[in-house]
């Protein structure tokens, strides 16, 4: 398979960027909120506790030394080749400057929702499930503050013909 875009769950936000980047849409559409977060010890919706996974210093030895040998690199050596190459891909396209201004008013935004909708997580409307819950607030966040005035952070990614990339544009 071939793929246009890989992004890295240690640079999500980097990563929803790009995403917005390669797809020509507002910052907006790759806001999101947090969920699952098994470190948290949260409570899922049907009422089970999130197990918080063991750091490997806690495990067996007998995983430990699995893990860290030589078998389970080449076991695993082609999702390695790929973590590798697309973090290296993500680290090397966040380097433009018009990465750097659209990650400057993506975080401000990810900010702001979180401290408008962070408790909307729990027992609020969900896409499906417990799946994408926080959505309308989401939603309700972004309308409001399309009003605001040029440049504070609502910036769209706009390509030129063949693909290449120019300034945000503010909507």
């Amino acid at each position: 398979a071939k793929f246009h875009f890989i992004g890295t769950a240690e640079l999500f936000d980097e990563s929803m960027v790009l995403l917005a980047q390669r797809l020509s849409v507002p910052l907006s559409h790759v806001l999101y909120l947090s969920s699952k977060n098994s470190s948290s010890g949260g409570i899922d919706d049907k009422k089970v506790q999130y197990v918080k996974h063991s750091s490997l210093d806690d495990e067996p030895v007998a995983v430990r030394d699995y893990v860290q040998g030589e078998k389970f690199r080449t076991d695993n050596l082609l999702d390695y080749i790929t973590w590798y190459r697309a973090t290296a891909e993500v680290q090397d396209r966040i380097r433009a400057p018009e990465v750097i201004h659209a990650m400057d008013h993506y975080r401000i935004m990810r900010n702001e929702v979180y401290e408008k909708c962070h408790d909307r997580t729990k027992g609020g409307k969900c896409y499906w499930n417990d799946n994408g819950c926080g959505f309308e607030c989401i939603d309700r966040f972004v309308r409001k503050n399309t009003k605001r005035k040029v440049g504070q952070f609502k910036n769209k990614f706009t390509s030129k013909p063949h693909g290449s990339l120019h300034q945000p544009r503010f909507m």
